[in-house]
């Protein structure tokens, strides 16, 4: 119990001190936040290879002390990193 009480108080203090993405990693973020996409998706609309993408999830991982993209989602949304507004990518078939 007291590791767990010790690691909310490290994730609260974390909140101040914490940089903020880059704009490359914010996309990243946001592909994957909202549109739930895998890497290899998210590097094809992104048009860069997916091992840039495992890149800067990794790089925003370590940024906020996390340990896999479902953390990284929650903290995003709770956050406010991510805008849950309308879609960034639009779906096969979908005629907007």
């Amino acid at each position: 119990m007291i590791d767990e009480v010790a690691f909310e108080f490290a994730r609260d203090r974390r909140a101040g001190t914490k940089s903020q993405p880059t704009a490359s990693e914010r996309r990243v973020l946001e592909l994957l936040a909202r549109e739930g996409l895998s890497n290899k998706e998210i590097a094809a609309h992104l048009e860069v290879e997916e091992r840039t993408i495992e890149f800067h999830i990794s790089s925003l991982l370590r940024k906020f002390l996390l340990t896999n993209r479902n953390q990284l989602i929650i903290y995003a949304i709770k956050q406010g990193l991510v805008d849950l507004g309308s879609p960034v990518v639009r779906k096969r078939g979908s005629s907007s």
